[in-house]
C-alpha cells in the first residue's frame, strides 16, 4: 500500500509540474522578452510551493551570450552563473550548505571545456565551426565560500573566438546545457550583432536551433532613406515572406477542383515527433533522407485530418522536399545533396480533392510537440488571403470554411449555349451557284419512265418472236429498268458533290477573332483541370480528334515553368491580339489536299493569329507569373456535334513562334 500512496504522490507531482510550466510558458508570452527575470521570478515561486527542496538548490539554468560578427571572425561572450558550475559539475557542498572556493574555481575551469562541447555554431552545411578559448573573466567571484542560495548573486563571464575563412550568410546557433539536476530546460539569452545591421536576439532552449541570416541587414545608401515600414517589405521580398527559420508555416489552399495545404516546417521541429534518433547538430545524407519520409508521412496522416461536411478525406501526398536553409523559392525542386538537421526545413503538400457538393470544410492541426507549440496558417482563396495561429490549447488547434459556392447549372448552361453560338457553322445550300442542277433527276426520271413505257408496249404487242416467249418479255424489261436507273444513283452523287463543293459557310472575316478566341479560351480552360481524363473530355469539344493529343502535348510544354521544378502553370485570360486569314506564302501545300469523306467539312479556314496567356504557380504563399506570347497557323473547319449539327473545331496548329516574359515572382500578405 505503501508503494501505491509514493507512486500515485510522483504522479501528482509530474502533473503538477506540467502545470506549472505552462504556466511558466504563458507568463512569457505576456510578459515578452524583456520579462524574462520576472517570468523566472513567478517560476521560481511556484516552484517553491510544488517542491520546498528545490527553492533552497535553484534547478534554473539561465545564461547570456553575446556573439559578434566580424570580417575575419566571431567574438563568443557567454556569461554563467556560478550556480551553472554547481548544477553541471557535481560540485560538493560542505556541511554548512556552502560551495567552497576552490570547488567554485575548479568547477570554472571544467565549465570552459563544457561550453566548448555544448554551445555549438554551425554553417549553413551544417559544418560546426569550433570555439577556440581565449579567456575567462572571473572578477565577479568572491574570496570568500558561496551558500547555495546565493549561488545567483556571482557570475563568470567565458571569451571564446571563431575563425572565419569568408563572411558567412548564415549561421545556426544550439546549446546542450542539460543535467538530471536541472528540473526545468536551461536557457541561454544570445544576442547576435552581425557585420553590418541590427542585433537580433532570441532565448535558446537545449538542442533547439536558433538560424540567424546575417546579410539581412546589409544596407546600401539609398536605404537609410526607407521608412520602417518599406524596410520590413523589402525584408519580406528578400525572403519571400518566409521571415523566421525556427517557425512553421501552413497555407491551406481553397480552390474550384481541390484543398491543398502546404507545410513548411524546420526538420529539427518534426523531428521531435518522429521515434528517430537524430542528432540535434547532425547532416543527413539522401539515403536517411529518403529513409525519413515514409514516417512523416504517416505523422502527417495521424496528427493533420481535413474532413468535408463532417466527412474525412484521405490526403494525396504531392510532395515531400527537404531544403536547406539557403532555400528561399520552395516552389523549385531543390538539388539532392546532404542536409543539416538543424537548420534544413521540409516541404510537404498533401492535396484533398473536393466533393462537387462540398460546403463545409475543417482542418484539425495536432502536430505539437515541445518545440512546435504553435503554426503560422495562411488561408488562400482567389485574391483573398486570411492569416490564422494554430495553437494547441483551447481548440484553437482548428480552423473551419465555408466552401465558395459553386456555379449554377443554369449559368453553365448558359455560357455553354454562348460558346455553341458563337461555334455555330450556318450551312446554306441555296448559295451555290449550281443548286439548279438538283431539279435535273426530275426530267430525266420522267424521260426514263416514258422510255420504259414505250418498250413494255413494244414487248406486248404480240408481233414478232418476243410474243411467243413471255420469260424472254419479263427479262428484257427489268434489264431495260436495270440499265436505265442504276446510273441515276451515280449522276445524283456527281451533282451532289457539284454544289456541296461549291458551298461556303457562312461566316464573314469579322468573326474570325471571336471564333479563334473562344476555341483558345476553352483549350486554356481545360488545362486548369487538374485531372487528365476532365482535360481531354473538355478538349474534345473544340478540338479535332486527330489533333488532340498532339496540341495537349505542346500546351502543356509552353505552359511549363521550368524554373519552378517543371510545375505546369495555372491559365489565365487569354489575349488574342490579331487573328487575320494566312497568306499563300504562310501555307505548305498539304494544306491544299483535303481528305474528308463529307465534302462539308472540306471547307477549312486558315489564319494566322497571334495570342497571349498569362500562367501563374503558386506554393507557399510564392506567386509565380509570366506571360507567353504565340504566333501560330491555326486551321479551322466545320465538325459534326453529338445533335447532328455542325461547329467550328480547331484542326491543324503550326506554332510560327513563341516568347516568355520574365518571371515575375510576388509575396502574399501573410
Amino acid at each position: 500500500m505503501a508503494i501505491i500512496v509514493i507512486a500515485n504522490r510522483n504522479v501528482n507531482a509530474r502533473h503538477r509540474a506540467r502545470s506549472l510550466t505552462q504556466i511558466y510558458a504563458r507568463s512569457r508570452v505576456r510578459n515578452g522578452k524583456n520579462g524574462r527575470w520576472k517570468s523566472c521570478g513567478i517560476l521560481f515561486f511556484l516552484l517553491c510551493l510544488l517542491f520546498p527542496a528545490a527553492c533552497k538548490a535553484h534547478p534554473i539554468s539561465l545564461s547570456d551570450a553575446f556573439v559578434e560578427v566580424q570580417e575575419d571572425r566571431l567574438l563568443v561572450k557567454l556569461e554563467v552563473f556560478v550556480e551553472d558550475l554547481y548544477l553541471f559539475h557535481d560540485l560538493k557542498l560542505n556541511k554548512e550548505m556552502m560551495l567552497p572556493l576552490a570547488e567554485v574555481k575548479r568547477g570554472a575551469k571544467l565549465h570552459e571545456t563544457f561550453l566548448q562541447q555544448r554551445f555549438k555554431i554551425l554553417d549553413q552545411r551544417g559544418n560546426r565551426l569550433p570555439l577556440k578559448f581565449v579567456k575567462r573573466i572571473d572578477d565577479d567571484l568572491p574570496d570568500f565560500d558561496i551558500h547555495l542560495v546565493h549561488l545567483m548573486f556571482f557570475k563568470l563571464v567565458y571569451k571564446y573566438e571563431v575563425d572565419l575563412k569568408e563572411q558567412p550568410r548564415y549561421l545556426t546557433f544550439l546549446q546542450e546545457f542539460t543535467h538530471e539536476k536541472v528540473v526545468l530546460p536551461a536557457e541561454v539569452l544570445l544576442k547576435v550583432k552581425p557585420l553590418h545591421g541590427k542585433r537580433q536576439q532570441k532565448v535558446l532552449l537545449p538542442n533547439q536551433p536558433w538560424t540567424v541570416r546575417l546579410d539581412a541587414n546589409d544596407e546600401s545608401d539609398d536605404d537609410e532613406k526607407l521608412t520602417p515600414q518599406q524596410r520590413l517589405e523589402k525584408e519580406r521580398s528578400q525572403t519571400l515572406g518566409i521571415t523566421s527559420y525556427g517557425e512553421t508555416y501552413a497555407f491551406l489552399y481553397l480552390e474550384p477542383e481541390e484543398t491543398r495545404l502546404e507545410i513548411l516546417i524546420p526538420l529539427a521541429t518534426i523531428a521531435g515527433s518522429l521515434e528517430m534518433k537524430l542528432k540535434p547538430d547532425g547532416v543527413l545524407d539522401l539515403e536517411e533522407q529518403q529513409e525519413m519520409k515514409e514516417p512523416i508521412r504517416k505523422l502527417l496522416e495521424e496528427q493533420i485530418s481535413l474532413s468535408v461536411d463532417g466527412e474525412a478525406l484521405a490526403p494525396i501526398l504531392d510532395r515531400l522536399d527537404f531544403f536547406g536553409v539557403a532555400f528561399r523559392d520552395f516552389s523549385q525542386r531543390a538539388e539532392p545533396g546532404k542536409i543539416s538537421i538543424a537548420n534544413a526545413r521540409i516541404g510537404i503538400i498533401l492535396r484533398y480533392p473536393r466533393p462537387s457538393l462540398a460546403k463545409t470544410g475543417l482542418l484539425k492541426w495536432n502536430l505539437f510537440n515541445q518545440y512546435l507549440y504553435q503554426a503560422n496558417l495562411a488561408v488562400i482563396e482567389g485574391d483573398k488571403t486570411k492569416k490564422e495561429t494554430l495553437r494547441k490549447i483551447e481548440k484553437q488547434n482548428e480552423f473551419a470554411w465555408q466552401f465558395p459556392e459553386l456555379p449554377d447549372d443554369s449559368v453553365e448552361k448558359q455560357k455553354r449555349a454562348q460558346r455553341a453560338k458563337i461555334l455555330e457553322v450556318n450551312f446554306q445550300p441555296g448559295s451555290s451557284p449550281y443548286r439548279y442542277l438538283r431539279w435535273l433527276m426530275l426530267p430525266l426520271f420522267i424521260l426514263q419512265v416514258y422510255i420504259l413505257v414505250i418498250i413494255w408496249r413494244v414487248l406486248n404487242s404480240g408481233s414478232g418472236y418476243f410474243s411467243k416467249k413471255s420469260v424472254y418479255k419479263a427479262f428484257l424489261f427489268y434489264s431495260a429498268i436495270v440499265l436505265m436507273f442504276t446510273p441515276n444513283y451515280f449522276i445524283h452523287e456527281a451533282l451532289s458533290d457539284v454544289i456541296n463543293q461549291t458551298i461556303k459557310p457562312q461566316i464573314h472575316e469579322k468573326k474570325f477573332p471571336q471564333i479563334t478566341e473562344t476555341l483558345l479560351t476553352e483549350i486554356y480552360a481545360a488545362f486548369n483541370k487538374r485531372d487528365e481524363k476532365q482535360i481531354f473530355s473538355r478538349l474534345e469539344e473544340v478540338v479535332d480528334g486527330e489533333l488532340l493529343r498532339t496540341l495537349y502535348l505542346e500546351i502543356r510544354q509552353s505552359m511549363t515553368i521550368e524554373e519552378q521544378g517543371g510545375a505546369v502553370a495555372r491559365a489565365g485570360k487569354v489575349k488574342l491580339v490579331s487573328c487575320v486569314p494566312a497568306e499563300k506564302k504562310d501555307l505548305k501545300s498539304k494544306h491544299d489536299v483535303n481528305s474528308s469523306e463529307d465534302p462539308r467539312e472540306n471547307h477549312t479556314y486558315r489564319l494566322k493569329c497571334k495570342w497571349e496567356v498569362p500562367g501563374s504557380v503558386e506554393h507557399w504563399g510564392h506567386l509565380h507569373q509570366r506571360t507567353t506570347s504565340y504566333v501560330a497557323l491555326l486551321a479551322i473547319a466545320p465538325r459534326k456535334t453529338e445533335k447532328n449539327a455542325y461547329q467550328w473545331k480547331l484542326t491543324e496548329i503550326e506554332l510560327l513562334n513563341q516568347d516568355q516574359s520574365v518571371l515575375k515572382t510576388t509575396v502574399r500578405e501573410f
